[in-house]
């Protein structure tokens, strides 16, 4: 399945976002959500790795944004399959409403 181009949101625990996505080595105090969702747009995928994604915003389990710096700079980052939990790819960018109406169990 070629993903390039297409909008995905990865439910992922905070020390997979924090210290396995974004390479920090402690999560930010106050973040205590059981899950939190990545979105954004496929640009790359390094076989048996992970997908490269270009971040459009991190949300919790709320639909709210936790990390208003990714919505202004977009970074493209590398997400390896084992930091997901769960997966969701869509045609186009999708909503809060359809983001948050898939959740893992």
């Amino acid at each position: 399945m070629n993903l390039i181009g297409q909008h995905v949101t990865i439910w992922m625990t905070p020390t997979d976002l924090f210290a396995g996505v974004l390479g920090l080595d402690h999560t930010p105090v106050g973040v205590e959500q059981r899950n939190i969702v990545l979105v954004g747009e496929v640009v790359g995928e390094t076989s048996g790795i992970g997908l490269w994604v270009k971040l459009a915003t991190v949300l919790n389990e709320d639909g709210k944004p936790i990390m208003p710096a990714i919505e202004q700079t977009t970074p493209t980052m590398l997400v390896r399959w084992e930091h997901s939990a769960n997966a969701r790819v869509f045609a186009r960018n999708p909503s809060t409403a359809q983001v948050l109406g898939f959740r893992p169990r």
